[in-house]
This record gives structure tokens, C-alpha cells and sequence, in this order.
């Protein structure tokens, strides 16, 4: 990043220098698994519920704002308590 602001002040280009960083981050990182068994199970859950609600939406779910998902789970969770 540094380096970066620096090319833009005296107009170099760093750009190899820092993907040799990158490369050096990368390399010591032992990072096993970047989306674990939690994260699959959220996004997973999260495509279920889109396809349940899009029966009762007048709009794709994942269009929807934060308020209009939640608020939609609450209908159809009223909805099927009926």
C-alpha cells in the first residue's frame, strides 16, 4: 500500500514489487479452508429460503433490502402458523 501511494506521488510503477509482497503473504498464510462448513451451511440455507419466498414475493428475494427479507420470513412464518 505504501509503495502504491508512493507510485502515485513520484509516478513510478510498484506494481511488482508489491505483488512479490502478496506473494510473500500468501505463501506464509495456512489458511485450510476459506469458506468452512458454517459459511456452506448459511449460504446454502439462504438459497432455500429464497426459493420458498419467492412464491410470496412480488420481486426476486435477493433483491430485496435486508428489512424486506426479514420482514418476508416474518409473513410467511405467520402465514404457515395459520
Amino acid at each position: 500500500m505504501i509503495n502504491t501511494l508512493q507510485g502515485i506521488i513520484d509516478g513510478t510503477s510498484y506494481e511488482e514489487q508489491n505483488e512479490k509482497i502478496d506473494r510473500t503473504i500468501a505463501k506464509t498464510m495456512r489458511v485450510k479452508n476459506f469458506q468452512g462448513n458454517e459459511e456452506l451451511k448459511y449460504d446454502n440455507d439462504f438459497e432455500m429460503n429464497c426459493i420458498v419466498l419467492s412464491k410470496h414475493a412480488n420481486k426476486p428475494v435477493k433483491q430485496c433490502t435486508t428489512k424486506e427479507y426479514f420482514a418476508l420470513i416474518k409473513y410467511v412464518n405467520k402465514q404457515s402458523k395459520k
